[in-house]
């Protein structure tokens, strides 16, 4: 398996945008309702909360970041001149 320079390993995925939304409103919609879900079952949550956030918080930089780099250079030129 991979590693980065600090000797964790890593999984690389092909993946394009759309599979980047797609698991980003996967992961909304189970942080909404996986503790009824449980809680049906009477079992214990499988991850911590914080764990889910910090992901969907991941991918919203991702989404974010390539949406602005993905802007026609003027766009992003008369954004910056309205501020």
């Amino acid at each position: 398996m991979p590693a980065d320079e600090f000797g964790r390993p890593f999984v690389k995925v092909e993946w394009q945008m759309p599979h980047l939304r797609v698991l980003k409103n996967a992961l909304h919609f189970y942080r909404e309702y996986r503790v009824e879900i449980f809680d049906r079952d009477k079992t214990e949550l499988p991850e911590p909360t914080e764990v889910i956030i910090d992901m969907e918080k991941s991918l919203d930089r991702m989404l974010l970041e390539f949406q602005y780099h993905s802007q026609p250079a003027d766009a992003s030129e008369d954004v910056q001149g309205d501020i």
